[in-house]
């Protein structure tokens, strides 16, 4: 198991908890609007590095280990590093995902691995195949809503430029309002927190997909309207669903 750069601090990463954030190598998602294309490498900190960083830190100053990517449950020695970082450090830890591995998620919580899960709702069930870059197993999706939801979670929505084969547009408000009515329905409950998060757009060469990148969008799409934010928020709310915007 690789990572990109010793872990980094941050206020902001785990409900405000002064935190070290670790990001994780590869994904098995090629979401076209990530700009996080340096991850999907092999090549980077090897876990010792970064056990032997978190050891040495002054624990007055830390409070919780953030474990994002890429996608950190492609890894299949994941649950032996988080032993180990529990063991060492007794910090909380908080897991980023994508939803694509349930049966890692199962695997972590039943083995009380992380104390926070965070994840990544990508649009209405519709919309899977146009924000993701791959084709995806929605039940699997699904399957990680219903795993998590007993736990101290959240959900996220990064609210991004969708190419539907070359013509570029943001999220209606209809397709929030499918949204909650999925997670709804699928986790038998609306008793979540869901964020939305805004899209920036940077260059060609940091970005997944170059379409949705500084050099090919227009720049009216460099960076999510704040009234599309607010419109799809109240959207999300009109159906009695707890949505924030981050």
């Amino acid at each position: 198991m690789q990572f990109l750069t010793l872990p980094s601090f941050s206020l902001i990463n785990f409900d405000n908890k002064p935190c070290l954030i670790l990001y994780t190598m590869g994904c098995d998602f090629k979401c076209p609007a990530c700009h996080a294309k340096k991850l999907t490498g092999s090549q980077g900190i090897s876990e010792q590095q970064v056990l032997d960083y978190i050891r040495d830190y002054d624990k007055r100053w830390v409070k919780g280990v953030v474990l994002c990517g890429g996608e950190p449950t492609i890894h299949k020695d994941l649950p032996d590093f988080l032993a180990r970082l529990k063991k060492q450090t007794g910090l909380e830890i908080k897991l980023d995902t994508n939803g694509n591995n349930p049966d890692m998620l199962e695997k972590l919580t039943q083995e009380r691995l992380v104390d926070y899960i965070a994840m990544d709702i990508k649009g209405s069930r519709e919309l899977y195949p146009f924000v993701t870059g791959i084709p995806v197993d929605i039940t699997q999706i699904e399957r990680s809503m219903r795993v998590i939801t007993p736990l101290k979670h959240e959900f996220r929505t990064t609210l991004w430029p969708i190419d539907f084969q070359g013509d570029f547009g943001w999220m209606s408000e209809q397709e929030a309002i499918e949204m909650v009515k999925w997670v709804s329905n699928t986790t038998g409950t609306n008793n979540h927190r869901h964020y939305l998060q805004k899209f920036v757009a940077r260059t060609k060469e940091e970005m997944i997909g170059p379409s949705l990148s500084k050099d090919n969008l227009p720049r009216e799409m460099w960076e999510t309207p704040d009234l599309i934010l607010t419109k799809v928020r109240d959207a999300m709310k009109s159906q009695g669903y707890s949505c924030e915007i981050r």
